[in-house]
């Protein structure tokens, strides 16, 4: 992959890009088969729980509706994000919450928010278009997970653990970063969970 502009942010665009042309590549019946895969492999990290905040997936991302139902089948607490102004505030996922498709595209709660969410978290389920060997995570681009875990403790320091989720091909060798790129403790394949 080549760049006329060698920043980091014009090299995660090119990376972006040919990513989710990938993605779109991507037969339904293996979208399914990932996406059941992912939740057993997930939930060792998610089993003792008792809040996590997840997301709901976009059809070409890594399919996270199994592991939400293993997740409250155990009855952990599932929070999940809604984009607000260029935060993200967190609703907790009830059998009566309501869902909504945003501008972006995205299914989200309607329910009202619940401040300072993430910092109740065991652990913080993230997408990514792609990772790093040493834990960097390439996002979408609108820096949503970036601003939201700006002042959320690493999982080092006691902090929730932070777990992505991809498909195989998208663990890269490395990828550009900023300085506000977030870091995941974890990363869950359908083929695997490597830690960082």
């Amino acid at each position: 992959m080549t760049t006329a502009d060698p920043s980091p942010a014009a090299a995660k665009a090119a990376f972006r890009h040919e990513i989710r042309i990938a993605r779109r590549a991507r037969e339904h019946s293996e979208r399914v088969k990932a996406a059941k895969s992912l939740a057993p492999r997930a939930l060792p990290a998610l089993g003792d729980s008792g809040t996590v905040a997840c997301y709901l997936s976009m059809p070409t991302e890594p399919g996270t509706a199994f592991l939400i139902e293993l997740l409250r089948q155990r009855d952990i607490r599932v929070l999940l994000p809604r984009v607000n102004g260029d935060s993200l505030e967190w609703v907790e996922l009830k059998n009566s919450t309501a869902l909504t498709e945003s501008a972006l595209g995205i299914q989200e709660p309607t329910s009202s928010g619940i401040p300072d969410a993430l910092s109740d978290c065991d652990a913080i389920v993230m997408p990514a278009l792609a990772l790093s060997r040493d834990g960097f995570r390439l996002g979408q681009g609108g820096g949503y997970y970036d601003r939201a875990l700006q002042h959320v403790p690493s999982f080092a320091d006691g902090g929730p653990m932070r777990i992505a989720l991809i498909f195989e091909d998208e663990l890269l060798d490395s990828l550009p970063h900023e300085s506000h790129d977030c870091r995941v403790d974890q990363a869950v394949t359908p083929e695997r969970v490597i830690n960082f």
